[in-house]
């Protein structure tokens, strides 16, 4: 996998509540699109994106950034530290200005409202937790016990899987109280993905000399399931973003280093080849696995962001994009609808001063990218606009 390490004292801050959080969540990444505020569609044309401003967000670069709000208006960060016996999250506005401080408290995500979270504790339980009253609630949930989990906008609940029984969904329903069996498996690993009130989908994987990936669609009501796709990939990498009108969006990595955009109808939108230049070989070669850490999608599900951190060329699959040199660490922005322009942000004369940029997330209100800066290690706020 193409590794970055943006700060010589990043090492120092491997922390375990952040690696807890990746285990819970596994490769699954759940990015809740809203509907509230002003919103920006950035359309389909990447070349129509500008830099509006760049702004510098007001937290210690030791924080994680873990989610935007439902409509966009917050974005949480959150630093943990056994050792120190230190656990908080940081809420910012979306201008990036400091708004509240929640101590012992990790967010995971926003629960279908700008004053709710879950999140986690010292104690490793899940919690949905107010930021205005300061009201927490202990889910009967705990990092030991449970795995891969995320949150289920349609159903207000949180799915997950016991440990130990990696084959079988449950969720928390967070408006009654209760713990609810969804589905069973027959693979050993499953992922869930929020699709419906009624209905679910997740990723199988089976491990074998490369990986097998099945993504089904199941109607809870019947248990009927319905294969959606099935690849070979040389790791388990699949993660879900959701779009303005909550359609979800898979992007997954199949074998050879082809990077995919496909809807939950089978629908493949978007299919390109990421290659990196090789310092030894002094050469282009394909990687087999991207980092997902630098990669977000526009919420009208359109354009793709993504970190060039590496790479020296872009191809497309069949047709369009083909040895598109670039320096290293611009932001790319790709298109799935017309596979031919590339544009890279920030643009030339902006690039002196943010020029190592490793982007994290899209808005849902469209008109903001957040990204981390390598060069000085802080998060920066991208505001875009576009020409019309």
């Amino acid at each position: 996998m193409l590794k970055i390490n943006p700060s010589r004292n990043s090492g120092k801050k491997v922390l375990m509540f952040k690696f807890l959080f990746l285990v819970l969540f596994g490769v699954m990444v759940v990015s809740l699109m809203g509907y509230g505020g002003n919103y920006l569609d950035v359309g389909n044309d990447p070349m129509k994106l500008y830099v509006k401003k760049i702004t510098r967000i007001e937290v210690s670069e030791r924080y994680q950034f873990e989610a935007f709000s439902i409509t966009g208006n917050y974005i949480g960060f959150t630093y943990g530290n056994e050792k120190e016996k230190k656990l908080e999250t940081i809420i910012c506005n979306k201008d990036g200005k400091f708004y509240k401080r929640l101590n012992g408290i990790g967010i995971i995500k926003w629960v279908n409202d700008d004053n709710k979270i879950i999140g986690y504790d010292f104690t490793k339980n899940i919690i949905i937790f107010d930021i205005r009253t300061g009201k927490k609630r202990i889910l009967p949930i705990n990092f030991n016990n449970t795995k891969g989990g995320t949150y289920n906008m349609f159903r207000n609940s949180f799915m997950f899987v016991y440990e130990g029984k990696d084959n079988e969904l449950y969720e928390y329903d967070i408006e009654k109280g209760k713990i609810n069996f969804l589905y069973n498996s027959n693979y050993k690993e499953i992922k869930p993905i929020a699709l419906s009130k009624n209905e679910i989908g997740y990723l199988e994987f089976k491990f074998k000399k490369s990986t097998i990936i099945k993504i089904w669609r199941v109607n809870l009501r019947n248990k009927k399931k319905t294969k959606i796709y099935e690849f070979e990939s040389s790791y388990p990498y699949a993660y879900s973003f959701y779009t303005r009108n909550k359609k979800a969006i898979v992007i997954f990595e199949k074998k050879n280093g082809y990077i995919c955009i496909g809807d939950m109808n089978g629908n493949l939108l978007f299919r390109v080849k990421i290659r990196i230049w090789d310092d030894e070989d002094r050469g282009i070669r394909t990687i087999d696995q991207l980092d997902y850490n630098y990669l977000a999608l526009s919420p009208n599900g359109k354009i793709l962001a993504i970190s060039s951190v590496g790479m020296s060329d872009f191809e497309e699959s069949d047709e369009g994009v083909e040895n598109v040199k670039y320096e290293i660490a611009d932001i790319v922005i790709l298109n799935s609808s017309n596979k031919n322009k590339v544009k890279f942000l920030p643009e030339e004369g902006e690039q002196n001063k943010h020029s190592y940029e490793l982007v994290k997330a899209w808005s849902p209100s469209g008109d903001r990218i957040i990204y981390l800066d390598a060069k000085d290690n802080r998060y920066y706020i991208m505001k875009i606009g576009v020409k019309r």
